[in-house]
C-alpha cells in the first residue's frame, strides 16, 4: 500500500492511497517514501551479506554470463557494496584529492583534478585521489529497486543456493502474495458497497 499526504486546503492533511487501502482499526507505521524504504535497505544489505558469504565459502569471486565476465573480488561486504554502487548504481557524488600542500580538495569529477594528481594516481599512488560514492540514503526508491534487482540477477547467475537466500526469496514471495490478497479483499469490499 502506498499513500500520499495531501493538504485539504484548511491547513489539515489527509492521505490518499494507491492500491490496497488501510484496514479500519489497525495501526500503521508511516515512512517517508520519497527516498528508499527501510524494507529496501534491509533487503539490500541482507542480499549483500548473503552474496558475499556464498562467494567466500565457494572461494569464487568471478562469474561469466553470456560472454560477460563479472569480477566481484572484494575483501568484505562493505567493499562489495561500494563496488556495486560504483559500477551499477549512481556512482560518485564528488572526488577528494590531496594537493601539493597536503590539503584535501573537493572536485566534482576526476577531470577537475590537476594533471599531477592524476599522473601520480596512474603510477600507483591511489591514496592521493578518491571518489566519494553517493550515499545509499540518497538513492530514490526506483534507483534502489534497480540495484536490488541487479544483485538478485548476479546471485542467480552465480548460483547462490544458501538457505538464507532461499529464505529471503520466500519472504518476498509471501509479501507479494499478501499484497495481492489484500488488493483482492479491497476490491471485493468495494464491490459489496456498490
Amino acid at each position: 500500500m502506498k499513500g500520499l499526504c495531501v493538504e485539504t486546503g484548511k491547513g489539515d492533511a489527509r492521505f490518499t492511497f494507491e492500491g490496497a487501502t488501510p484496514l479500519i482499526g489497525r495501526y500503521y507505521t508511516l515512512e517517508d517514501g520519497t527516498y528508499g524504504s527501510n524494507q529496501q535497505n534491509k533487503l539490500f544489505h541482507s542480499l549483500l551479506k548473503c552474496f558475499h558469504d556464498d562467494m567466500f565459502n565457494k572461494n569464487t569471486f568471478m562469474i561469466e554470463d553470456n560472454g560477460t565476465i563479472y569480477n566481484f573480488s572484494t575483501p568484505d561486504v562493505h567493499a562489495l557494496k561500494d563496488y556495486l554502487k560504483y559500477q551499477y548504481g549512481k556512482g560518485f557524488s564528488h572526488v577528494n584529492y590531496v594537493d601539493k600542500d597536503n590539503q584535501i580538495i573537493k572536485a566534482n569529477s576526476f577531470e577537475e583534478c590537476p594533471t599531477y594528481v592524476l599522473e601520480d594516481f596512474g603510477r600507483g599512488n591511489t591514496k592521493r585521489v578518491k571518489g566519494v560514492l553517493i550515499s545509499w540514503a540518497d538513492y530514490s526508491m526506483p534507483q534502489r529497486q534497480k540495484l536490488i534487482d541487479k544483485v538478485f540477477k548476479f546471485m542467480d547467475i552465480f548460483g547462490v543456493d544458501s538457505g538464507k537466500y532461499q529464505e529471503i526469496k520466500d519472504g518476498l514471495i509471501q509479501i507479494d502474495d499478501e499484497r495481492k490478497a489484500q488488493i483482492k479483499r479491497d476490491k471485493e469490499a468495494k464491490n459489496e458497497r456498490l
